[in-house]
């Protein structure tokens, strides 16, 4: 569903249908943000909803791996959400720049580099030299070892 209802808002409806949902029978929701408000994706990020995505971004990888995180169970939120919520403060803190920090939360969700690439519509050569130069910054000699020090700076989410 759309952030952006004739009767509501979408979060809010998201919070009511998992209200709703039975433990065997749940409910799954996917919520279309259109805008990349810090406040909005804040509570998008914050609220039950199984998929947040970005309107602007969408793209036929983003939603097979929507599809493919509601099968296995897990929550997808589109890397560039994340990242939007950074360029409200210094793009350049802790030496990574946005498009790093979009990279940086695909490694921590798992994405070979040929994924990243297929994300963010760059070649794989250019994905690999951002995750070279993210474990670099890190100072890490993978890319494990990248998530790990990722979270624990609080650069992805």
């Amino acid at each position: 569903m759309s952030e952006v209802l004739d009767e509501g808002r979408g979060v809010d409806l998201v919070k009511d249908l998992k209200l709703r949902s039975l433990p065997q029978a749940p409910i799954e929701t996917i919520l279309l943000l259109e805008s990349e408000d810090p406040t909005l994706v804040r509570e998008a990020l914050s609220g039950p909803s199984n998929v947040v995505l970005a309107e602007e971004r969408l793209n036929l990888h983003a939603i097979i791996h929507a599809w493919d995180s509601i099968l296995n169970g897990e929550r997808f939120v589109d890397p560039f959400l994340s990242a939007s919520l950074f360029q409200q403060g210094d793009p350049h803190a802790h030496g990574l720049s946005i498009r790093e920090r979009m990279v940086l939360q695909l490694i921590c969700d798992g994405l070979t580099n040929r994924e990243i690439s297929e994300q963010l519509t760059i070649a794989e050569t250019t994905a690999r030299g951002h995750v070279q130069s993210i474990m670099r910054k890190l100072d890490v000699r993978h890319r494990t070892a990248a998530a790990v020090e990722g979270i624990r700076r609080r650069l992805v989410s």
